[in-house]
C-alpha cells in the first residue's frame, strides 16, 4: 500500500478503485466476515491510509494477519467491493 493520504481530498471513486486494485493483488482482504464499530482510536485507516480520529467511527475487522481498521465511509466501499467479488463454487 502507498503512503498516508489526505481521505478529505481523495474522491469516492479513487478509494473504491484503490479498493478494488488491492483486493485483485490480496494486498487488501476480501471482508468476508464481522466488523465491529466504535470510536475511533488513532488507529491506520487501511483503506486511505489516514488516522482514524476520536471522535470518528471506526470500523475494525479481524483478518488472518491480526486487525485492520476503518474510516466509516472507507469500510462501506471496502465491504461493497468484497462483496462484489466473485464467489468461489461449492464444487460437485
Amino acid at each position: 500500500m502507498d503512503e498516508m493520504t489526505n481521505r478529505a481530498t481523495v474522491s469516492q471513486t479513487y478509494l473504491r478503485d484503490r479498493v478494488r486494485a488491492w483486493l485483485a493483488q490480496g494486498l487488501l482482504p476480501a471482508i468476508d466476515a464481522t466488523a465491529w464499530a466504535g470510536p475511533g482510536t488513532g488507529q491506520p485507516c487501511a483503506v486511505c491510509r489516514g488516522v482514524v480520529e476520536i471522535g470518528e467511527t471506526e470500523y475494525e475487522i479481524s483478518c488472518a494477519g491480526g486487525h485492520l481498521f476503518a474510516h466509516r465511509d472507507c469500510y462501506t466501499i471496502w465491504h461493497e467491493e468484497s462483496r462484489s467479488l466473485p464467489r468461489a463454487s461449492a464444487g460437485p
